[in-house]
């Protein structure tokens, strides 16, 4: 017996939004930034996304640029992952992509903020190492990216203990500097 169609295009619309935000994850944790908290629905849950302040890393990476360079990743990973279904965006799926779009201007007013350049329009350099640092991360943790997706879809929202514990257990040891060194997309 087969689902109806609703219902199966239901399904894929959780799982791409699912897919979505667990690149954003993964970027993230690979940076080594806090995660307090992802989940799906974000148009009806004010908690809905990823949860997590890269800023808070400022102290730690002691490298304003390198951190700059890995909040660009960060933003980009989820437009990069959606680009093979572009066609019936859902509503959860465009609200990731607004929210994406006000954190890349973020990014780039940090930018300015610490002065690692005089003006927004000078952060180009920055957003296309991190665009770069995203795609290099998509190739390399694709099965990690659609593992924690199907887990994401499946339960709905992973609690920070639950995910970091999950990524301990299914996540391969490298290091971002060795993937932002190498030269392939």
């Amino acid at each position: 017996m087969t689902s109806p169609p609703n219902v199966v295009k239901e399904s894929e619309q959780r799982s791409r939004t699912a897919r979505h935000l667990a690149a954003h994850a993964i970027v993230a944790l690979r940076a080594g930034f806090r995660v307090e908290r992802i989940a799906l629905d974000a148009i009806s849950n004010a908690h809905g996304g990823v949860v997590c302040d890269w800023k808070q890393a400022r102290e730690a990476y002691r490298d304003d640029e390198k951190l700059i360079h890995r909040s660009f990743a960060l933003v980009y990973v989820g437009g990069l992952i959606d680009q093979e279904h572009l066609e019936n965006i859902t509503d959860d799926l465009r609200a990731e992509m607004k929210a994406d779009m006000a954190a890349s201007e973020d990014s780039r007013e940090t930018a300015v903020a610490w002065n690692l350049v005089a003006s927004v329009q000078e952060t180009n350099a920055f957003a296309r190492i991190g665009y770069k640092l995203a795609s290099r991360l998509i190739k390399k943790d694709g099965p990690l990216i659609e593992k924690l997706s199907v887990l994401l879809a499946e339960w709905g929202s992973v609690d920070e203990a639950s995910l970091m514990e999950w990524f301990q257990q299914n996540a391969s040891p490298y290091s971002l500097d060795e993937l932002e060194k190498t030269n392939t997309y």
